[in-house]
């Protein structure tokens, strides 16, 4: 068991950006981690 909670990623619909050093993470806790990474011209 990890101290450190499990992290989802969900794919942006509208960039369909991954992690990489010029994209943009945002992140939510809400019970869970939740990850979108975002492109810079993202809507």
């Amino acid at each position: 068991m990890s101290d450190h909670p499990e992290t989802e990623g969900v794919d942006c619909t509208d960039c369909f950006a991954r992690p990489g050093p010029d994209n943009t993470r945002i992140a939510s806790v809400d019970g869970w981690v939740s990850e979108v990474w975002h492109t810079t011209d993202c809507p």
